[in-house]
């Protein structure tokens, strides 16, 4: 299950994630869509594929003298395959099926390293695995604006977090460029609508504004949005 995001922050995603995470999460990448033939160690973002193989658990003694769990999985693409290296708990991914032969699934964040053996391997860490599903259609959010984080400089692009009250409850968008100037245009409590949005690959009940387009579609009830530009990299 994906983490939800914070009900009102005005410092958005920074009030729910570690350091570290953040940065990851705030970069542009971070809802990129991957293919395992363009893995590269490092590379962070949304990777959908099939398992065509397991390998047993097998145990193992750490230098120690504890004992621990490996397993590998097989997951491929129409691009190709690669081995997902499961550690001590991790391996109930195998037996509860969630990595059975035939499986597909979505994984978010995975870790893509160097292979013990050579080329890549992909390790799951904090990555999130869930079915993949069918398709993944943009969207309309409409929601009074609650509260707006300080504008970042991410990868030489302004990004905001926005908080909005909408039907079904807080909902967080990051927003870039030309939205960040639209929506600090705005004050809090005005009643807007993002169309184009997509979900947060990361992060349950937030979204991705990049490329959406901003209507204001009610007055404001409270006082204009007056927060600092900051420069810093996240």
């Amino acid at each position: 299950m994906r983490p939800p995001c914070p009900a009102v922050a005005s410092d958005g995603l920074a009030a729910l994630v570690d350091a570290e995470t953040l940065e990851r999460l705030r970069q542009p990448s971070a809802g990129r869509r991957l293919t395992v033939q363009g893995l590269e160690v490092g590379t962070f973002g949304v990777l959908d594929v099939t398992v065509t193989q397991v390998a047993p658990p097998r145990a193992f003694r750490r230098r120690n003298g504890t004992e621990g769990l490996v397993a590998r999985a097989t997951l491929g693409d129409p691009t190709g395959e690669v081995d997902l290296v499961l550690w001590d708990d991790e391996v109930r991914l195998l037996r509860d099926g969630t990595l059975a032969p035939g499986a597909r699934l979505r994984l978010r964040g995975a870790t893509v390293k160097a292979g013990y053996r050579g080329g890549i391997e992909l390790g799951l860490g904090a990555a999130v695995v869930e079915p993949a599903p069918a398709t993944d259609q943009a969207m309309d959010i409409a929601g009074t604006l609650l509260a707006v984080s300080e504008t970042r400089m991410v990868a030489d692009r302004f990004q905001v977090d926005v908080t909005l009250d909408s039907d079904g409850g807080p909902v967080l968008v990051v927003l870039w460029d030309d939205l960040v100037k639209a929506v600090r245009a705005l004050e809090l409590g005005a009643a807007i609508r993002l169309q184009g949005v997509a979900r947060h690959p990361m992060l349950d009940g937030c979204y991705l504004g990049d490329g959406a387009v901003l209507q204001a579609v009610g007055a404001a009830s409270t006082v204009p949005i007056r927060e600092p530009v900051s420069t810093s990299k996240a």
